[in-house]
């Protein structure tokens, strides 16, 4: 988390600007950027369209 907040302060990143991955490694950024997006990649893609998950569809 330390390496992320001098780049979000440095290019005037609001915090609800910030997406992490909520699925995996990222679920600790929760407790430390409270206002931050979370992205779950393994969840069903959207909207019925035929990928593996929302992070593959999110890549196209």
């Amino acid at each position: 988390m330390i390496f992320l907040m001098p780049f979000a302060y440095k290019y005037k990143v609001p915090q609800s600007k910030i997406v992490y991955d909520d699925d995996g490694a990222g679920y600790f950024i929760d407790g430390f950027i409270k206002n931050a997006r979370t992205f779950k990649n393994g969840a069903k893609a959207r909207k019925g369209e035929n990928y593996a998950n929302l992070k593959t569809q999110m890549y196209f």
